[in-house]
């Protein structure tokens, strides 16, 4: 899957045959930041909305373009802060990198979203 917008939302409607309820996730992944320390789009992370549903289980790996793993976590609230996983915080280089993202929720459903994220400097 390929995402071509400078943000990502999408918005999935998932409803449950047995109790004829609809429930709503909206996901935002952004697709572009800027780890520089001035406070704006220094991590990226995924942001997920819903009235009813909650995660239950998430990972997140994120690889450089010769797919070697830079970053993985399994807590939606360890966004990248733009460094390698080796936790020695070297400067990584401003280009292309690849997300995998995967997260359960309460309804019992995996989503697995994909694409590109590009860090300035």
């Amino acid at each position: 899957m390929r995402f071509f917008a400078a943000l990502i939302f999408a918005l999935i409607t998932l409803t449950s045959t047995a109790q004829e309820k609809v429930d709503t996730l909206s996901v935002f992944i952004p697709n572009a930041f800027t780890p520089n320390g001035d406070g704006n789009n220094d991590y990226f992370q995924p942001y997920f909305s819903s009235t009813e549903l909650s995660i239950v289980s998430f990972e997140m790996i994120i690889f450089n373009r010769n797919g070697c793993i830079m970053y993985h976590v399994y807590d939606l609230n360890q966004p990248w802060d733009g460094g390698a996983s080796t936790h020695d915080y070297f400067d990584t280089p401003s280009e292309v990198y690849v997300y995998f993202i995967k997260a359960t929720f309460s309804n019992k459903k995996t989503y697995i979203y994909r694409g590109k994220i590009v860090r300035i400097n």
